[in-house]
């Protein structure tokens, strides 16, 4: 299943859409649809303006950073499987 669909379908969804601050928001890539707490990057056309591309750099730039973190708390709670 697509993570757009999964996310669409998530109590996660329901819950930030209902019940948290417009203010905070989930950062999200372009496969993702805009809504009022989930920020996606601009269609990228060939006609995007200079804000729109460095709002989608500083975007992406964070959402790597996110990426980061997770791959480096799942390296740090790795389970080891041994062999018999």
């Amino acid at each position: 299943m697509h993570d757009a669909r999964i996310y669409r379908l998530s109590s996660l969804r329901q819950m930030l859409t209902s019940s948290v601050d417009e203010n905070f928001h989930v950062l999200g890539d372009s496969a993702y649809p805009l809504e009022k707490c989930l920020m996606v990057p601009y269609r990228d056309d060939g006609h995007l303006t200079e804000k729109q591309n460095k709002f989608n750099y500083v975007l992406s730039v964070s959402r790597c950073s996110i990426e980061r973190a997770f791959g480096y708390l799942k390296g740090k709670f790795r389970r080891q499987v041994f062999g018999c």
